[in-house]
């Protein structure tokens, strides 16, 4: 389970690649929308200019550049990175290991069939993968649900921050990955395949 430090960090992570240069008002706007971690969230902001970054009307102060940015969510991510067990390192090792014919193979395994893209947008954390996918893969990688979980949760933050350096400029993101019924339906499928995949999300 995550830690309240964990969940603030990716609060904060997930709010600077939506807002690269956070004004005043934005910062209040995150701390109103999650008020159990309110002193958390100002505490951070402050750390990194929140509330020093801009005037008393809100606008942003021109100082602030990429750089700046980079450096908020490297410091975010190290925070992550800093609370990363053992069992978490080998688990996202042992994941990132099934890529090519593993992929399809374990596509296969786990009963989604001939479909190894979804699978990997699984493992990749951007789509949300139902229970019985997660038992199944459970199963057959020896990996619990729940760091699982956490791993792939990880990853789809890290997409979103690769994505934003890699661009130059703010990417249009995910506040939260697909869900299985979303990403099935992006596939080109026969009806009755559509139903058999859509039918692993029933159980939640």
């Amino acid at each position: 389970m995550s830690t309240k430090n964990e969940e603030v960090n990716r609060i904060v992570l997930a709010f600077l690649v939506q807002n690269p240069r956070p004004t005043v008002s934005d910062w209040k706007a995150l701390i109103d929308a999650h008020r159990d971690f309110a002193a958390d969230i100002a505490e951070i902001s402050l750390d990194h200019g929140g509330f020093g970054a801009a005037g008393d009307h809100g606008e942003p102060d021109v100082k602030i550049d990429e750089d700046r940015f980079n450096k908020s969510v490297s410091w975010v991510l190290n925070q992550l990175h800093g609370r990363r067990s053992a069992v978490l390192d080998k688990a996202e090792e042992k994941i990132s290991l099934v890529k090519g014919a593993s992929v399809r193979n374990l596509a296969k395994d786990i009963g989604i069939g001939d479909y190894p893209s979804l699978l990997n947008e699984v493992l990749t954390g951007e789509t949300i993968a139902p229970v019985r996918i997660l038992f199944a893969l459970e199963r057959s990688l020896g990996i619990a649900r729940s760091t699982m979980v956490e791993v792939f949760q990880r990853s789809f933050f890290a997409l979103e921050v690769s994505a934003f350096k890699a661009s130059g400029v703010k990417p249009e993101v995910r506040a939260q990955p697909r869900s299985w019924a979303e990403s099935v339906g992006e596939l080109s499928l026969p009806p009755e395949e559509r139903a058999r995949l859509l039918d692993f999300a029933k159980d939640g």
